[in-house]
């Protein structure tokens, strides 16, 4: 071990992207030290410690997986703690920032252009200039760490009760409690308004008490002089200094002072101040539960006048300080920090539905920390018998589980005047997301003309029951539940529930208010008339957004209304389709007699691959054709998926440039097909420069969700985990970001689409096939294999997604050396594909070529060359001859029957890593 070595800390999923950045860094003499044993969801060990100690500086990858994990968070910490008592918190760090913007950086220092940008090991010029940063660093500071111990504390007063070690997420406010009790000791840093005091506030059972102790906890480090914790439960502003007296006398005796059992208060606190001010280390000082109601000057008389040595944090329900101290606002909590809080109780089931089942709780009681407590202990109570998605179920049905935590709200309620009550009966009338502030002042002045919005919600927001996010507006889930409950209405509900929808009927924009127009149109109480404008209205949004998905829940809400007409049902069949609701899409279509309803039927089928069922159903649409630029989008697909791909090449070339110019959406969904056409046929650099122009025309709408650019996304992320066969030398960072995009976008679709749709499975394939190039077919199979078994949920036996899973399936093997295993697996995909999609589709090419090697390797050399032959006759009219699938099969014709067994076997070994 030596003492001139640099500590690199960084989150488990960015493993590769820092292995590759330390080879890079020990090329130019670093001498870097990083764990390679550790697991993802590693801990603190010693012999991290003492890697530390030995460490003169600490180089952070810092990518948004780095904040929320615990051991991450532990590392920097103390890193920055020991610069700070050194002058300088940065003064032994390094940041490397590997994403777009700074949002994920905390503390803010860091933010504060303190870091570098993530360089590309290939950039000689980036890591150089990375490594004279990092040699400067160390050139900064004299020897290592050295003091670190991760398991020493200080000691906690005055019953010795430590902190909260369990503590789960909310780094952010943590940091920022850091920074302000610490903004005193670094004027020239960050700008000084007041001592080292703190007001943390927030909503009641929002964490306030439970977040100082972990952060006095896990800062511990930093305040040698003790933790010590007081509190006010109950007090008045008439009794308050006495009660705080008595508290500070127990931390006299705590500490041994002398006479501090018969002392008056006044005396106790000069003491204790006293006492902590001579022994000069920092300590840490809590005063829980500081009543509302205090003026000033009582303040003023909780704080010990022991100077900068001792900081203080103040809580309360509400800004207690005057602007004197900073404020910490504890809002709520994420939406990772609070379903990893449920998983402290219990782990979903391991279904792929249930952890999603998970978020949708911690988003019903909207990261209130007491409401998610209620929530874990009554799942721990039912040991193990009630799912995530049983308990959102029968918190949307009986809300009296949260009795506790309503009531701990309703409290606030005393004393609301009826402007602020009118805001939150509003509010409750609508979703549980922010309304913009000029919305919210339309309703509330159609109901009570002249009344001054602002006033209400300076009083909703002063008593943390409402926040501000730039122009608007949240009420907390919790209060909105509590509103519901104990509040009498201010407006008769009916009345203000036309009114609410008249004011979002008539607001030209949308975007900010979806979910609000989702909310008010299912309202009991809401006329069918206006109910109807708003899905309609609401449709329309999704519609121009490309959200399928939400249009079709809307649609089929809209069609259970009355009567629909041939366009609603076209429409909603359509919507359907897009959002891989096929059943559904077949179902709707059927009911209508026109070319249109015959062609979303065929298409519906096609995408089941029930193709027998559907050639019927497209001879009469090409009979009756009208040539719209959609029903020939879909005629191309259906060419494309039965292998006829030189005619859907052409259509689909001709249709782009006869709609270049015109409707957006209709040509970026030409060119969409167009690329899964040019992948499909190996011309890689021509699908990612097709994808590429989708994406990239989203990006400039302001769209990057759009149904369009996700499928296009991940057409770019296939054609670049496909190499051209002339491409010579591979970027294998390109594989990495695609099968990390692969990964980003199953993830958005599994939250948006859900686990069993249609387009989230594909994804799922598609980013096994990613982990297949980066030569982990390890991880293949496993993922694969889970995927396999929902896909056998959601299609019937032999569809072409699912022999697709099988074939990569197949290539894992091949890569693992499993011949024998192979073969039987690709056996089973070249049967399947044949049948489904054809002998001459591309994808049954591909399997009868990896069949064929297969067969070579194992049991049947001629049965094996026959299978290639035959790839090798039908590529050039099915996929062109300058392509993979053409060269391979050429060369293995060539090469394969002139190599003896022990020969191949070997090569078999090198063909398979690099499949």
């Amino acid at each position: 071990m030596t003492n001139n070595q640099v500590f690199f800390s960084f989150a488990g999923p960015d493993r590769d992207a820092a292995r590759r950045l330390l080879k890079a860094l020990r090329r130019r003499g670093l001498r870097v030290w990083m764990d390679e044993t550790l697991p993802v969801a590693r801990g603190i060990t010693a012999g991290i410690e003492d890697q530390l100690n030995a460490s003169k500086i600490m180089l952070i990858l810092y990518s948004a997986a780095y904040p929320p994990r615990s051991a991450c968070q532990f590392e920097l910490t103390e890193a920055y703690l020991a610069g700070e008592r050194e002058g300088d918190p940065l003064r032994r760090i390094v940041v490397i920032n590997p994403e777009a913007d700074e949002d994920h950086l905390q503390p803010v220092q860091l933010a504060d252009a303190k870091f570098v940008r993530y360089p590309m090991p290939a950039d000689d010029r980036a890591v150089t200039a990375l490594a004279e940063v990092i040699a400067e660093k160390m050139a900064s500071v004299d020897g290592p760490f050295g003091d670190f111990s991760f398991t020493e504390r200080p000691i906690w007063y005055p019953d010795g009760s430590a902190g909260t070690p369990a503590f789960v997420g909310r780094y952010r406010e943590r940091w920022r409690l850091h920074t302000e009790l610490h903004r005193v000791d670094f004027p020239m840093i960050t700008a000084v308004t007041g001592g080292p005091v703190v007001s943390l506030v927030g909503l009641a059972g929002s964490g306030k008490s439970t977040l100082a102790a972990a952060y006095g906890w896990h800062y511990g480090s930093a305040f040698p002089g003790g933790v010590f914790r007081t509190g006010l439960s109950g007090a008045g502003a008439d009794d308050a200094l006495a009660r705080y007296g008595d508290e500070v006398r127990k931390i006299a005796v705590a500490l041994n002072l002398p006479y501090a059992g018969g002392a008056g208060h006044a005396e106790l606190i000069a003491a204790v101040a006293d006492h902590l001010h001579v022994v000069g280390k920092p300590a840490l000082w809590i005063i829980d539960d500081v009543p509302q109601d205090l003026d000033r000057g009582t303040l003023e008389q909780l704080l010990l006048p022991a100077g900068a040595i001792v900081r203080t944090i103040m809580i309360s329900r509400r800004d207690l300080s005057g602007g004197v101290a900073p404020v910490v606002e504890l809002g709520a909590m994420s939406l990772e920090d609070s379903v990893a809080m449920l998983r402290l109780s219990r782990e979903p089931d391991d279904d792929g539905e249930d952890d999603l089942a998970a978020e949708r709780v911690a988003q019903r009681l909207g990261g209130h920390p007491f409401s998610l407590a209620l929530a874990a202990a009554q799942l721990v109570d039912r040991q193990g018998l009630r799912s995530y998605a049983d308990h959102l179920g029968r918190i949307d049905s009986n809300p009296d589980p949260l009795d506790p935590a309503v009531s701990l709200v309703g409290d606030v309620f005393a004393g609301l005047g009826d402007g602020p009550r009118l805001v939150l009966q509003v509010a409750a009338l609508l979703a549980s997301a922010p309304v913009p502030a000029a919305v919210l002042a339309r309703i509330v002045a159609s109901v009570r003309p002249g009344s001054d919005l602002t006033d209400h919600l300076a009083e909703l927001r002063r008593l943390q029951l409402a926040t501000r996010t730039g122009d608007r507006w949240q009420v907390h889930a919790i209060v909105l539940d509590a509103s519901r409950r104990l509040l009498p209405p201010v407006v008769p509900v009916e009345h203000l529930v036309g009114a609410a929808a008249d004011v979002l009927l008539a607001d030209s924009s949308t975007a900010q208010v979806a979910p609000h127009l989702a909310a008010l149109a299912g309202h009991d109480l809401l006329d069918a008339e206006r109910s109807i404008q708003l899905r309609l209205k609401l449709i329309e949004h999704y519609r121009l957004h490309g959200e399928p998905v939400a249009a079709a829940g809307q649609w089929d809400r809209l069609l259970a209304t009355g009567t629909p007409t041939t366009a609603d049902l076209l429409a909603a069949a359509t919507v359907h389709l897009q959002a891989g609701g096929y059943e559904r899409a077949i179902e709707l279509a059927r009911q209508v007699a026109t070319p249109d309803g015959e062609r979303l039927v065929a298409e519906g089928l096609d995408s089941l691959g029930r193709f027998d069922e559907a050639n019927g159903w497209w001879s009469r649409v090409v009979s009756s054709s009208s040539g719209s630029a959609d029903g020939e989008i879909a005629y191309i697909r259906s060419r494309r998926l039965r292998g006829e791909m030189n005619v859907a090449r052409i259509r689909a070339a001709e249709l782009v440039t006869r709609l270049t110019g015109s409707d957006d959406d209709l040509l970026q969904a030409a060119r969409l097909e167009l690329a899964v056409i040019q992948l499909s046929t190996n011309q890689q650099q021509e699908a990612r420069r097709t994808a590429e122009t989708v994406v990239e025309h989203y990006a400039l709408r302001g769209l990057p969700e759009h149904a369009n650019a996700v499928a296009a996304r991940l057409v770019l992320a296939q054609a670049w985990l496909t190499l051209h066969l002339f491409e010579l030398s591979p970027d294998p960072h390109r594989w990495e970001d695609s099968a990390r995009d692969l990964w980003e976008t199953r993830e958005r679709l599994r939250r948006s689409h859900g686990p069993l749709n249609a387009r989230t499975l594909t994804t799922d394939v598609e980013y096994g096939f990613a982990l297949l190039c980066l030569g982990k077919p390890a991880k293949v199979q496993a993922h694969l294999g889970a995927t396999l078994t929902a896909l056998r949920r959601r299609f019937p036996a032999g569809h072409h997604t699912i022999m697709r899973a099988t074939f990569l399936l197949a290539q894992a093997d091949a890569q693992l050396h499993k011949y024998d295993r192979a073969c039987a697996v690709y056996q089973e995909a070249y049967d399947g594909l044949r049948r489904t999609l054809g002998p001459r589709h591309p994808e049954t090419l591909a399997a009868q070529y990896g069949l064929g090697v297969a067969l070579i390797l194992t049991t049947s050399r001629s049965r094996g060359l026959k299978m290639i032959c035959q790839v090798l006759r039908a590529a050039p009219s099915v996929v062109g001859l300058r392509t993979d699938m053409f060269g391979q099969s050429l060369v293995g014709v060539l090469l394969l029957p002139l190599l003896p067994s022990s020969v191949l076997r070997r090569l078999g070994r090198v063909w398979s890593n690099a499949d």
